[in-house]
């Protein structure tokens, strides 16, 4: 393969991947903790999802659930430390400021949360 017909491949490459790019949302919630919902994989996911408090309108599509945004907690190393950061909000009363991207959700719509800090 001549290097132009490369280039031109890798350009192309580049160009679809920040074409999709464009499609995601990113934000920033902050509010108290309403409720942590943790659940079972014998009941679906085996996961954790957190609604905030003043949270009801987004600019992603995350999704709804009982007029809150929901935030899911991924289940593995990086999500054990985003748990163990919102019960200690929830414990304390803190607020807490959460990221999320679209691009990163479940099947269901719901968004994983990037990262929490706390106030």
């Amino acid at each position: 393969m001549k290097n132009s017909h490369k280039l031109f491949l890798k350009l192309s490459v580049l160009v679809m991947a920040i074409g999709s790019m464009g499609n995601a949302a990113s934000q920033y919630f902050t509010g108290t903790i309403n409720t942590i919902y943790a659940q079972d994989s014998q009941f679906g996911a085996n996961t954790t999802t957190v609604y905030l408090n003043g949270v009801t309108a987004t600019t992603t599509t995350c999704a709804f659930d009982e007029g809150f945004v929901s935030f899911r907690i991924k289940d593995d190393e990086n999500g054990k430390k985003e748990i163990s950061a919102i019960l200690t909000a929830y414990s304390m009363g803190k607020t807490v400021q959460v990221y999320v991207d679209d691009a990163y959700k479940t099947a269901n719509g719901r968004c994983y949360m990037m990262f929490v800090k706390l106030f």
